[in-house]
């Protein structure tokens, strides 16, 4: 289907990326849904609380998946047109949404805006040049790395994700035997002092130039214990000398990473006690609105809506003026219990916490019997989530304890063909039992007689082949199989090209490197399997050659893919030296160990994969149809031979002529011309 406009079309394409099944953000409240194509790429779990005035759902598996999410972006265009807005709150999908705000040049952040914000290690280095006070750190590549940082810092130390969320990926290191073993994770690291101060979140609006509405919390707990079965609990402080402190230090973090208006959750390390007053030490921020309950509080509590202005800066509106407002009125807290089991779970009891003295105001609880899924936003599919109100930061505390306290929730597993029951779990939000498997029985749907068969399709898979009956010559099996082949290693390699694009576009240059690894490797292993049609006869192949019609490799949907990826990628990467200042020639006369020569490597290692993979080619075409002959397009083989010559990165290639000509060898020619 193709975009055609039409009288209603006139209405501004929006598209939302979100995966709340809860009403973090209302949508149809913050956009009219009738005066806008409000259009929404969601998870499965979340496509049920879409609006009904949606105008389109398009359900991905995730909404952090770049390559899927510009699949449904593709669909959404071509059945509503260009977006004039893309909007996506949450904080894994800021950056999905900040390329695909780049790709369609609509207004809002952009991903070199929120990179700062997203990947740990470029932030702390803003703050450290900003002269503000921050946990020592150094990148994580390994036991010996964190080894060389105790050495000077000290333990405990903390190993976090350079992008992640929710402490996911968080570990605490205390002594030299829990580092024994480590090794470079597959994502980047970061190593960070531990401090043991009390953590406070800050959630408010950056104006650009200071703060707007603002208020700071305290942690009950930490969001590492959350992920180890703890509850975890925040209450809003209420004593204006840490405040001040707090206030003033929000500033200086926020103005040493942006210059732009946000919505910010920042967290910080407090030390009350400290001479001269309350001090505050840097731990991260993100450009977003805080999760967990914050949202809500915020609503019901101080009658501000954050999602709200988070919303309008994604739609490139400006944020309405107002005065900076701290803790004032009534004091809010929060607290969320873990699932009593790893989910997806059934709650067998959920105690309603409601009415009680001291307790909450609001709670989120399962029924009994309903299903508590494994869904991808973390603190919303908890055990349970409540929020206080009180008239002191002490009085919401002795609340959030009491029901963290009495609070019990049960669980089982769900009832299915491949588990056994074994009991509930346990109260306390704490994990129950495991269910046992019955590993005989299958528990995915689909085709086949077990769960490789359906994960895999080989129903499908195995029946894209010519049957017995179809077949003029036996070896059509071995000629459709190496094709076949290898038009999946090229779907494989060519999506790992194009997130290697997206990943530079972010800045994440090691990240893209890797990428291209893997896709050379695909192009290596389909180079190999062309071994195979040295074993088809020419005389053979005559044969196979009159079902073929006019089919030929040149409209091979992997090698066309090959093309338009690639040029994507040397855009990209063009781009990105240009931004950035780089030199090619004396990037190549520098060290090979910089990220960005490691990326040019693995560019250069896509490039010649191919032109040996269309050597090969070149060679088996021949051996098999001889030479001045036609294909079955009508191309003479020996147009095949021009190909080889075929550069995608000429630039690069350039480079080691210029190396050559401005090398020893060429000066000392040149000396003795003289």
């Amino acid at each position: 289907m193709t975009y055609e406009p039409s009288g209603l079309e006139s209405r501004p394409h929006v598209v939302i990326l979100t995966r709340w099944c809860e009403q973090y953000a209302n949508y149809d409240r913050y956009l009219d849904h009738d005066s806008h194509r409000v259009t929404y790429i969601t998870n499965e779990i979340a496509s049920k609380s879409v609006p009904p005035a949606a105008a389109d759902v398009v359900v991905v598996p995730a909404t952090d998946d770049l390559a899927s999410v510009r699949g449904a972006l593709r669909e959404l265009v071509a059945r509503h047109g260009p977006p004039a807005s893309i909007v996506a709150l949450k904080e894994d999908d800021l950056l999905v949404g900040a390329v695909l705000r780049q790709d369609s040049e609509c207004p809002g952040p952009r991903p070199d805006e929120l990179l700062p914000f997203r990947d740990k290690y470029l932030m702390y280095q803003a703050i450290a040049a900003a002269g503000l006070p921050l946990p020592a750190f150094a990148p994580f590549t390994g036991e010996q790395s964190v080894l060389d940082f105790v050495a000077t810092a000290g333990w405990p130390v903390i190993i976090k994700p350079r992008v992640g969320s929710s402490s996911e990926g968080v570990v605490l290191l205390s002594n030299p035997s829990d580092v024994a073993g480590l090794t470079p994770a597959a994502r980047p690291m970061l190593i960070q002092s531990y401090n043991t101060d009390p953590i406070y979140h800050v959630d408010g609006i950056y104006t650009g130039d200071g703060l707007g509405q603002w208020r700071a919390s305290r942690y009950i707990n930490t969001c590492l214990g959350f992920r180890e079965g703890g509850f975890l609990g925040s209450v809003e402080e209420d004593d204006p000398s840490i405040n001040e402190a707090i206030g003033a230090a929000a500033a200086a973090y926020l103005a040493a990473l942006t210059d732009q208006a946000e919505p910010f959750h920042l967290e910080v390390f407090v030390d009350a006690a400290a001479p001269g007053g309350p001090a505050c030490t840097f731990l991260e921020a993100g450009a977003r609105v805080g999760g967990a309950e914050i949202p809500f509080i915020w609503r019901e509590l101080h009658g501000y809506d954050l999602m709200s202005v988070a919303f309008n800066l994604q739609l490139g509106l400006p944020v309405q003026a107002a005065d900076p407002v701290a803790a004032q009125g009534d004091v809010g807290g929060w607290l969320l219990v873990p699932a009593p089991m790893a989910p997806p779970c059934r709650i067998t009891e959920a105690t309603t916490m409601l009415g009680r003295t001291p307790g909450p105001y609001a709670e989120v609880l399962l029924r009994p019997g309903e299903l508590l899924p494994l869904g991808d936003a973390y603190y919303e599919h908890v055990g349970g989530r409540f929020r206080f109100r009180g008239g002191s930061s002490a009085e919401v505390q002795a609340a959030l304890i009491a029901t963290a306290r009495d609070f019990r929730v049960r669980a089982e597993p769900i009832d299915h063909p491949g588990f056994a029951q074994n009991g509930a779990g346990r109260n306390g939000g704490r994990a129950g039992k495991e269910p046992v498997q019955d590993y005989s029985q299958p528990l995915l749907s689909g085709e086949g007689d077990s769960d490789y068969a359906r994960y895999m399709r080989t129903t499908a898979l195995l029946s894209l082949q010519r049957g017995p009956d179809e077949v003029i010559h036996r070896d059509e099996l071995l000629f459709q199989t190496v094709h076949q082949s290898t038009e999946l290693w090229l779907k494989l390699g060519c999506a790992e090209v194009s997130e290697a694009a997206a990943q530079l576009r972010t800045g994440a240059v090691d990240a893209s490197a890797r990428l291209l690894g893997r896709s050379a490797l695909a192009v290596k292993l389909i180079t190999g399997q062309l071994e195979m049609l040295r074993h088809l006869a020419p005389w053979d192949f005559q044969a196979i050659r009159t079902v073929l019609g006019h089919g030929s490799g040149f409209e091979s949907p992997g090698w066309r893919s090959a093309q338009r990826v690639s040029a994507e990628l040397r855009e990209v990467f063009d781009d990105y030296v240009v931004r950035h200042g780089i030199d090619l020639v004396d990037l190549y006369r520098g060290s090979p160990d910089h990220p960005v020569y490691r990326l040019a490597e693995a560019m250069i290692e896509w490039d010649e994969r191919i032109s040996l993979w269309r050597v090969r080619h070149y060679k088996i075409a021949t051996r098999v149809i001889g030479h001045e002959v036609v294909g079955t397009k009508g191309t003479p083989v020996d147009v095949l031979p021009r190909l080889i010559a075929h550069k995608f990165f000429p630039e690069l290639w350039r480079v080691r002529t210029e190396l050559t000509q401005t090398g020893p060898m060429n000066e000392a020619a040149l000396a003795g011309l003289a």
